[in-house]
């Protein structure tokens, strides 16, 4: 019989290497339920920051950005090709 050094180690041939020794430690149990929660309530605060910064503006700010993103519409299309 060997001793607890010992401990399978050289026997098996799994990859990656398992150790069954008393001495290995067990991994953290989690509550499924609560990280469920938690990643969760991370993603509602990404969506809120996200809403903040489109919505959280002045009126004058919002027209300026849609006349912005209307003039290079018009940009785009007048350096387009015709199709004839």
């Amino acid at each position: 019989m060997g001793s607890a050094g010992d401990c399978l180690s050289g026997q098996l041939t799994l990859f990656p290497p398992v150790s069954f020794c008393n001495e290995a430690a067990m991994a953290d149990v989690i509550n499924l339920r609560l990280a469920r929660k938690a990643r969760a309530r991370d993603k509602a605060a990404q969506q809120a920051a996200l809403n903040r910064a489109q919505h959280g503006r002045k009126a004058a700010e919002r027209q300026q950005e849609q006349a912005e993103a209307d003039r290079a519409a018009r940009k785009l299309d007048g350096h387009k090709r015709d199709q004839t």
